[in-house]
């Protein structure tokens, strides 16, 4: 069985590294666009 616990941790780390890939999509994305 999940604990509420976990599951809170579970979901925090879920929005961390969605938020992370993010930041870095549209930090690629801005660089990629002032190189053309």
């Amino acid at each position: 069985m999940i604990t509420d616990e976990q599951l809170n941790t579970l979901a925090i780390t879920c929005g961390i590294v969605t938020f992370s890939l993010i930041v870095v999509y549209h930090a690629i994305f801005s660089t990629a666009k002032k190189l053309n």
